[in-house]
Parts: C-alpha cells; sequence; structure tokens
C-alpha cells in the first residue's frame, strides 16, 4: 500500500488564505492533483468516479466533513467496503504510517502482512486489509479486485522482462509511462525489487507517494509503532544496545529529525515566516543599473495558460462555495 502525502490545504492565489468550501466534493481536483487518480487503498487507477474517502466518517464525526486531514481518494469497491466503520486506531493508514513496509504482494492477487512485523502489527494490518476487502481473493467473485492484480502482475513482469533485454533510458521511461497508466503501484514495486533505479522512479513519478518512507535504494524504512514494546521487538539487537543519540534514522513516520538549531518546527498549515531579504536594492533595480535588462515593445499575448484556466475555475468555485 503506497504511503502518500495529500500535502497542505490548497490555498486562494489571490488571497493566500486556506481554501475551505461548504461542499467536501469541491476538494476533489486538488487531492487528484496531489495524489493523482489512484485509489489510496487498492492503488489501482481509477479514470472515472472515484471519490473522496473519509478516514474518520462524516456520518460519525460531521465537524471533519470538510477537514483537509481527514480526506484521501478511494474507489467505489474500498469506499463501499470500509463503510462507516470507526477504526482509526485498529488500521494502518497510508497518510500516516509507512504502509509500503507492511504488505507482501503476491502474484497470484493475493495482498498478506510481511512476515517480518511482530504478531501485534501483523494483526492490525490484517484488520487494514479486512477494512476495504484486500484481505479477499482467487475465488470470490463478486469483487475481482485480485483479478486486476494478477493481470498487472503480468504486465509488470513482461516490462521487466523487455527492461532487461532494452536496458535504455527510453525504455526505463515507457515503463515509468505504463505503470501510471495502470496503477497498483506496490505491484510494480514488487517486480522491480532488485531495480534500485526503477524502485526510485516509480516513487518519484507517482503523485503524492511520501519519499522520506524510503532509503537511498528505495527499499522501504523500517515499521515505526509508537507503542514502546512494540518499537523495541522491531529493532535489531544490534540496535538496541546502542546509545539513542548515535542511532540513525529508524522512525520513517512520523519524520526522524537529528537535532539542528538551525531548523524550526511550525504546525503544519501555518504558513511559515518569509526570511528576510537584506539588500539596497532590488534585483529589478540591479539588472537595471547595470544595462543587463533590454526592454521590448509590450505585446498582449492571445494564448491563456493552463494556469490561468485553473484560477478561472477557482474563482468558480470560491464564488459558490467558499465560506466567507
Amino acid at each position: 500500500m503506497r504511503p502518500v502525502n495529500r500535502g497542505h490545504r490548497p490555498l486562494n492565489k489571490k488571497t493566500g488564505q486556506s481554501l475551505v468550501f461548504k461542499n467536501y466534493r469541491k476538494y476533489s481536483p486538488y487531492l487528484k492533483r496531489s495524489l493523482g487518480t489512484y485509489c489510496s487503498f487498492c492503488e489501482r487507477r481509477i479514470s472515472d468516479g472515484i471519490a473522496i474517502e473519509h478516514i474518520q466518517s462524516k456520518d460519525i464525526y460531521p465537524e471533519l466533513i470538510c477537514e483537509w486531514d481527514n480526506f484521501l481518494l478511494s474507489c467505489r469497491n474500498c469506499n463501499s467496503t470500509k463503510g462507516q466503520n470507526d477504526c482509526l486506531n485498529d488500521c494502518y493508514w497510508p497518510d500516516r504510517d509507512n504502509t509500503a513496509a507492511l504488505f507482501d504482494y503476491q502474484f497470484g492477487g493475493i495482498i498478506k502482512p510481511k512476515d517480518s512485523l511482530t504478531q501485534q502489527q501483523k494483526e492490525k494490518a490484517e484488520r487494514t486489509l479486512k477494512l476495504t476487502g484486500l484481505n479477499r481473493g482467487p475465488g470470490n467473485d463478486r469483487d475481482l479486485r485480485w483479478a486486476d492484480r494478477i493481470e498487472f502482475f503480468g504486465i509488470a513482469i513482461d516490462s521487466l522482462e523487455t527492461l532487461h533485454e532494452n536496458p535504455t533510458d527510453r525504455q526505463r521511461k515507457r515503463t515509468i509511462k505504463q505503470a501510471l497508466g495502470t496503477g497498483c503501484w506496490s505491484i510494480w514495486m514488487t517486480v522491480f525489487r532488485d531495480e534500485p533505479d526503477m524502485l526510485k522512479r516509480f516513487i518519484e513519478a507517482f503523485p503524492g507517494t511520501r519519499k522520506e518512507c524510503f532509503d537511498d535504494r528505495g527499499q522501504p524504512l523500517p515499521l515505526f509503532d509508537p507503542d514502546p514494546e512494540v518499537q523495541d521487538e522491531t529493532l535489531s539487537p544490534e540496535t538496541r544496545t546502542q546509545e539513542p543519540e548515535k542511532i540513525d534514522v529508524i522512525v520513517s513516520n512520523p519524520p526522524y529529525f537529528k537535532d539542528n538549531p538551525s531548523l524550526r518546527q511550525i504546525p503544519r498549515y501555518e504558513p511559515a515566516e518569509v526570511l528576510p531579504v537584506n539588500r539596497e536594492t532590488s534585483i529589478l533595480d540591479w539588472l537595471l543599473a547595470s544595462g543587463r535588462l533590454i526592454p521590448r515593445d509590450d505585446e498582449e499575448s492571445s494564448i491563456v495558460s493552463e494556469e490561468e484556466d485553473l484560477d478561472v475555475l477557482e474563482e468558480d468555485f470560491l464564488e459558490d462555495d467558499e465560506i466567507s
């Protein structure tokens, strides 16, 4: 399961303030831009009909219905199977846990918790699969997501063989394009597990993948569990004997920071302070004074950029639904 980061709440480009809509569906284009059109659970690419998933049920927690931190994207299968379950602390979540370190994806369409997990972690991982029906496999004719996984395994294996026959940069780019077209990121990561360059490309190419969950070879970092007893079990005997200040990065989520007096923590949705600029003249003044800025006649352009189109759409959203 791909660990994701939806990013900050979208901002109004004119005012710089956070966008707040009365209708949570208005956040859909911003989530798709951040995470891609992929289900946050089964990872399939959903070109039409992908829904906003409320991590904490909007019926049980109506105050969170428009809370950006409570959103993921989900296909109809995962969304309907999850239903109104209230299980925030009973399951792992791709936006807050390193879910890449949890599951083994097998060729037969089966997803299972990794053998390296502790018993407590395995039980929690099993509940996570059951929550959205990802524990269903061959023999279940009402839910054929397992069949999709078998198909995508075959496509990924063919792509790996083609890359071995033609190990060019162009072929690597074609493979990435193919993976983006099918989705199921974890299957591609499984098939290409011995290809560090491709692993890093998959991590980079899929929108919103949390890069801090992986090492420099594209392998998932060990799972961090806030329970001290569970955390102690996941550390190797060599690591347990080290002094805390000598331990390198172990925690993958939340991010681990070494002591650095130049770093400051700012609440997630608070704008950071702008660094002061200490210079007497602006860059524009310097360019003019040095003769490096060449004036040209003004000419109106009839081309409307994609960014301007988005601004127009955003204005329509704001006029209709933004809370003043």
